[in-house]
């Protein structure tokens, strides 16, 4: 998190920073994965380039691991007996299970999750499993046939590898019961362990326990180096050279964690109390502190960019002749607009037509009715302006991050050239093309190219400094 933190702070514009801020903060308490479900919208930053976005998955763990127990605790106290606990462990399982079946629309109209992926009511069956894998050995204690537990283990391999290829996002109920199966197949191995065969004896060879040793730092690290390599060059996709680097990275830092970080802490003798104070508290409260305090250094160095594009005084004291139609694409040309009929001597109004009117006519050549009053209005100046994201509207681009089908129009370019066809009997009207597509923001590349070394020297003073302040609290 704190190498996130100062990283981001360097390179990250303030939106995106505040986004992210907010991201790590939550963390702290566990509660990141609603915030995540929140945002991911259409102006957010993009899931590819948030490097704290795998952090989900250990904020859904925490809240298991706080409430699961709690859950069991009193009927556990009162029974006294193992068999209660895997049958009270089956009931939960199955319950939450049922809530893969909920309609989408109860999530997003009652519980305001318009993103399920990260709920944690999806994800707890996932946690259950192994639960209730770990209540069935205590209360059986006893070994598989060697014959037996070879067969489970190979073929439970065998199908668990295939679900890397058989399971995709498109499939149904993902999150829920599609990823139960992989859940499943991970505990039967598990479960095999109890004898000698093939599979013990591969994942207890010296490599896998020392990548097992190393894991979770490998999970933590890898997609903070992925995203941001995605953030600072703006592709889609990496190149060889730039996978080659993360996965080089990321076994480095996983390794140097290990040693540096997890081993003394594991090997340490603090007692809950102190561990609470040092290893959880102290680096959260300075974790939020210094996010606080670079979200108002960048507010101050690099917001100012956006508002004094935006200060310029571009407005024209005539009657706007020229209408402007479209969605956010007719928008974007708002200030070019300005600055060319200024020097012109002529004014142009925009008019967003929203989700319903990108085309106002039908496949007829008939006004909707429902776009009527906007079609009066466009009646009234001399010129038409159209400048739309038709790639969108053709299922060309679906940029949304989500529910990018909402966005699609039906017969878009037939009704397309019936509205222009038809505005055009009565007045000139100019059709723009799409507007070119960049690989990142135009802020967000200037800021990486002029300010990033700057940065990059102050970030480096930044962690030194904090690194001697945890030294002095942890020694």
């Amino acid at each position: 998190m704190a190498l996130v933190s100062f990283v981001a702070s360097a390179i990250f514009i303030y939106k995106d920073f505040n986004q992210l801020r907010k991201t790590i903060e939550l963390a702290t308490v566990f509660s990141s994965n609603f915030h995540l479900g929140l945002t991911q919208g259409y102006f957010d930053l993009s899931a590819n380039e948030n490097p704290v976005l795998h952090i989900w998955s250990l904020a859904v763990e925490e809240q298991y691991y706080l409430i699961f127990p709690l859950l069991l605790i009193f009927p556990y106290k009162k029974l006294r007996n193992i068999k209660a606990l895997l049958y009270i462990t089956l009931l939960l399982f199955f319950i939450l299970t049922l809530t893969s079946f909920v309609p989408l629309n109860f999530y997003k109209n009652a519980l305001y999750q318009p993103n399920i992926y990260y709920l944690s009511t999806l994800r707890f069956p996932e946690l259950l499993i192994g639960s209730i894998l770990a209540i069935y050995n205590k209360l059986t204690n006893q070994q598989s046939n060697k014959s037996v537990s070879n067969i489970i283990a190979i073929s439970s391999s065998i199908l668990l590898f295939s679900c890397l290829f058989l399971i995709h996002k498109n499939m149904n109920f993902i999150p829920g019961i599609t990823l139960l199966l992989p859940c499943l197949l991970s505990a039967l191995i598990i479960y095999s362990t109890t004898q000698q065969n093939i599979i013990k004896a591969c994942l207890s060879s010296k490599s896998f326990v020392f990548i097992g040793k190393i894991s979770y730092s490998l999970y933590l690290y890898h997609w903070i180096f992925i995203a941001f390599t995605y953030y600072i060059t703006g592709e889609q996709t990496l190149n060889n050279a730039q996978i080659l680097g993360i996965i080089v990275l990321t076994v480095i830092f996983s390794i140097v964690s290990y040693y540096i970080i997890e081993q003394p802490i594991r090997k340490s003798k603090l007692t809950f109390k102190k561990a609470f104070f040092y290893l959880y508290l102290t680096p959260s409260i300075l974790l939020i502190g210094y996010n606080i305090y670079a979200k108002g250094k960048l507010k101050n160095e690099k917001e100012h960019i956006g508002q004094d594009i935006s200060n310029v005084d571009l407005e024209i004291d005539i009657p706007a002749k020229i209408l402007t139609i479209g969605d956010s694409h007719a928008g974007h040309l708002d200030y070019f607009l300005k600055y060319v009929g200024k020097q012109e001597g002529w004014k142009s109004d925009i008019l967003n037509l929203g989700p319903e009117c990108q085309v106002m006519v039908n496949e007829v050549s008939q006004v909707i009715p429902e776009c009527q009053s906007l079609w009066d209005k466009i009646a009234k100046y001399d010129v038409i302006f159209i400048s739309e994201f038709y790639d969108l509207r053709m299922v060309g681009q679906p940029v949304p991050r989500f529910e990018a089908q909402s966005y699609i129009v039906p017969n878009f370019q037939q009704r397309f050239k019936s509205m222009v066809k038809k505005l055009s009997e009565s007045k000139p009207v100019y059709v723009f093309a799409n507007n070119s597509s960049i690989t990142r923001p135009p802020i967000r590349g200037y800021l990486l190219e002029n300010m990033v070394l700057k940065n990059i020297y102050s970030l480096f003073i930044e962690w030194a400094i904090l690194t001697q302040v945890i030294k002095l609290f942890v020694i």
